[in-house]
């Protein structure tokens, strides 16, 4: 973003004169001059991606090294979905914050590593542990039997409670699970609530498939409620007051369905699980995530923690796991004019087992504003992209109107249209346009018309002299050696001078 400081030298206009001697005038003009000086601020680099190592495969035993390698790096690599207030959310300059990213800050801090964190999707986050591109994850996840069998927990840091919203003028009565089956209700995808709706709901025939309505983010399923596609949207219930907060939304039930929130894991990391549930065991007797909950979520008790729901057979496992992670930005777009277009481009690598295909795609998901999109349309692969290869990948943009820094994140879907992997970040800043220093107010020429009869003049013949000038302050014809000031004359005139020498 550059700034610009104008200094203007005020024109140091003096009065203009015209001297008239014998064969001499003199006038002096007034001279403007101003000077712009531009001071251009560095501008920050989008942060440098390394490309990424892919773990081994295999599960782990309690000697499994997840803790040494974390302790051994200084770091532990998290991914989260920051689109879930108050649990994690973008903040100024795509930084993020929330219940679950100052738990986590306190959990590294504690364990004496620093956190890493990686923004995914959150149906990607599974996908991501499985392939190892993360230590663990965070972002309101609850423990299911189904991931349970594909994943590690830690120890439940927080009970929670759903949270079911309809429109502000809705007329509705929410008791139980069943008196959401004649309704359209939305929720987001891969959250517990859409596992608990279909298999409550519409696996036993009570609500037609079409029905339910997921979503990539929470916030899209209310924005669709508040237009009227949904009837009801169901998510926790503190981004659900969240929502109450903005407007436009009610809460008319919670606590039909009780969840446990806890890190998950890769299956088998059972030495940094140890490690994570000692921290998490000091975090709850010491009374900090009590204060978190009561600083985030408004809570001032904390829940009681839910009986664990009775294990179910898993889902059928999957073929193959989509993965993605960046390995460079190929345009550094530190400063774009208003309306100017540009193309984004991102290396990025095959983290999974799948092949992608031309029917994988990159959307936009999330930005600061809503001119963060800056007209980006989904773009499909032009190639099929095998497990461990890079692919370019490149959206066309265009930068806003309104000056600022904007922030947006896009997002790899498959051809089921889930999100996975790494959300690829693009970071514009429009500076305002110049402010036109308007032109001085010139001090207009002076017209100077001053003419003789005759240059070559004998002594004591006489001459003619006339003169006509504009735009001066005053006069003056005069006799060499004479005082100018004495002799004024009008603007316009003549006089006959005979001087006493030859002039040739």
């Amino acid at each position: 973003m550059a700034e610009t400081e104008s200094t203007e030298n005020t024109g140091m206009s003096t009065r203009a004169r015209i001297l008239i001697g014998a064969l001499v005038a003199i006038a002096l003009i007034a001279i403007v001059a101003i000077a712009v000086v531009v001071i251009s601020r560095p501008s920050e680099p989008e942060p440098t991606a390394v490309a990424p190592t892919l773990g081994p495969s295999g599960t782990a035993t309690a000697g499994d090294g997840s803790w040494e390698r974390v302790k051994a790096s200084g770091k532990i690599v998290i991914g989260t979905a920051p689109d879930y207030p108050p649990f994690e959310f973008f903040v100024a300059q795509g930084q993020i914050d929330g219940f679950d990213v100052a738990l986590m800050d306190e959990i590294g801090r504690r364990l004496g590593v620093q956190v890493e964190y990686r923004t995914l999707a959150f149906e990607g986050l599974g996908d991501a542990l499985a392939l190892k591109q993360i230590d663990a994850a965070i972002a309101a996840i609850s423990i299911t039997p189904d991931r349970e069998s594909q994943m590690d927990f830690s120890n439940v840091y927080l009970a929670g409670q759903d949270g079911i919203l309809a429109r502000q003028d809705a007329s509705m009565n929410v008791g139980s699970a069943d008196d959401l089956a004649k309704l359209r209700v939305g929720a987001q995808r891969g959250s517990v609530y859409e596992t608990w709706l279909y298999r409550t709901l519409v696996k036993t025939g009570k609500m037609p498939e079409g029905n339910l309505l997921v979503y990539e983010r929470a916030q899209d399923a209310v924005s669709d409620l508040q237009t009227g596609r949904v009837d009801l949207v169901v998510m926790d219930l503190q981004p659900a007051q969240v929502a109450v907060a903005v407007g436009g939304v009610k809460l008319v039930a919670q606590g039909l369905h009780q969840q446990r929130y806890a890190l998950a894991m890769p299956k088998g990391a059972q030495a940094l699980k140890a490690e994570i549930d000692r921290v998490l065991t000091s975090l709850h007797n010491d009374g900090y995530i009590a204060n978190l909950a009561k600083r985030y979520l408004d809570m001032d008790q904390l829940l009681p923690t839910p009986t664990a729901a009775p294990t179910s057979s898993p889902g059928p496992t999957p073929t193959c796991v989509d993965g993605l992670a960046l390995v460079q930005h190929l345009t550094q777009e530190t400063e774009v004019k208003p309306g100017q277009s540009f193309t984004k481009g991102w290396r990025v690598v095959n983290t999974g087992t799948c092949t992608w295909s031309t029917d994988y795609r990159l959307v936009f998901v999330h930005g600061s504003s809503p001119e963060a999109s800056m007209g980006g349309k989904p773009t499909a692969l032009t190639r099929p992209v095998a497990p461990g290869e890079t692919y370019d990948m490149q959206v066309d943009l265009v930068a806003p109107l309104k000056p600022g820094t904007y922030y947006a994140y896009w997002q790899m879907q498959n051809r089921q249209g889930k999100a996975f992997g790494e959300r690829l970040r693009v970071t514009v800043k429009v500076p305002a346009n110049p402010t036109v220093t308007p032109a001085p107010t010139q001090t207009p020429a002076a017209g100077i018309v001053f003419t003789v009869d005759r240059t070559r003049i004998k002594a004591g013949e006489c001459v003619n002299f006339a003169w006509k000038v504009q735009n001066v302050t005053a006069v003056y014809f005069y006799a060499e050696g004479e005082n100018w000031q004495d002799n004024g004359v009008p603007g316009q005139g003549t006089r006959k001078e005979c001087p006493p020498v030859t002039w040739t």
